[in-house]
């Protein structure tokens, strides 16, 4: 597939995270449709990944410790949704 199509199909299961449901039912439409489940999960994680480390950036340059604290828990959730990513096993691809 094509790599828009793959990181397209990442940021819609990063928007499934919160709902395990609907984050399994989803892995198991982008199998059918052709994408392979361990590259979108990959570039889900990779995106997630990038997005925490460029927020603690931002922390680091924060004039007040308190909007650096705010920055902190942002990319604790980027890092906590990564350990999920991580975590997830896809079991066999789709024939």
């Amino acid at each position: 597939m094509a790599a828009a199509g793959v990181t397209d199909a990442g940021l819609e299961l990063l928007e499934a995270l919160d709902d395990p449901g609907w984050l399994f039912e989803l892995l198991e439409q982008l199998g059918r449709d052709g994408f392979a489940r361990e590259e979108v999960l990959d570039d889900a994680l990779a995106t997630v990944v990038a997005s925490a480390c460029l927020t603690l950036k931002e922390a680091s340059q924060a004039p007040h410790p308190s909007q650096a604290a705010e920055y902190c828990l942002t990319a604790d959730r980027h890092f906590t949704q990564a350990v999920t990513l991580a975590s997830i096993d896809t079991g066999p691809e789709p024939d």
